[in-house]
């Protein structure tokens, strides 16, 4: 056998070994993402989501599925993508958009589990073990770097439940905020208030009545108002 078919064949050989390798890397990949996703559904289901056992266990869910997000995206899927995945949205081969608008609670989902992995994001915390093992326990860690190094963030509520005790079992009111935020209640913590909700409403999770006494009460409380845990 001559030098150049040699090398031909060994050439050809590594080519299928690092095709195959390749091939077992997103194999391995996409079982990683399938596993996040199926431990998502479950805790951001509708029957989750709208009714968590008391404050605690909101708190601790939050943290668990922002987590969860990021791990998917460590591994390569976009959080828009985990979303379409997690509610079954993604774009058909020869579609680009949704038809159909997106049901009210479906849509309350998205918006706060993007909304609260945009504040982890943001936050600075390195995409390490310690991290996510922290964050799969429910927990947020210490701050080690940045502006807020050497505290830890906190989950607060959007709309206080003084105004309706139903308010701690909807994760939907828990957003994570920075170390020593205290919920300060200035026009725009008012407003998202407000428009949540209205959106609570409008997905059945408030009657008429609860809804318009909220606005009514968010409208009447100072801005310099001592805030809610």
């Amino acid at each position: 056998m001559n030098p150049f078919s040699i090398v031909t064949r060994v050439v050809l050989l590594l080519a299928i070994l690092l095709g195959g390798l390749k091939l077992m890397t997103l194999w391995n990949q996409k079982r990683h993402i399938d596993s996040l996703i199926a431990d998502m559904r479950v805790m951001a289901s509708e029957a989750s989501y709208f009714n968590q056992f008391d404050a605690d266990e909101a708190t601790r869910t939050l943290v668990r599925l922002t987590g969860l997000m990021w791990r998917a995206e460590a591994a390569g899927l976009p959080p828009a993508q985990v979303l379409d995945r997690l509610f079954g949205t993604e774009p058909g081969m020869f579609e680009s958009t949704r038809n159909e608008p997106e049901p009210p609670r479906q849509r309350l989902i998205r918006e706060n589990l993007a909304h609260n992995r945009d504040a982890l994001r943001k936050l600075g915390y390195p995409a390490g073990r310690e991290t996510f093992d922290s964050l799969d326990e429910g927990i947020l860690p210490i701050l080690r770097e940045g502006p807020f190094a050497g505290g830890r963030p906190v989950v607060h509520r959007v709309i206080d439940p003084a105004h309706s005790p139903g308010l701690d079992r909807l994760l939907v009111n828990f957003e994570i905020r920075p170390p020593g935020d205290s919920a300060p209640q200035d026009d725009l913590a008012i407003t998202r208030a407000r428009r949540l909700v209205r959106e609570l409403g409008n997905a059945g999770l408030l009657d008429h009545d609860a809804v318009e006494r909220i606005i009514k009460a968010l409208e009447q409380t100072p801005a310099d108002a001592p805030p809610s845990d």
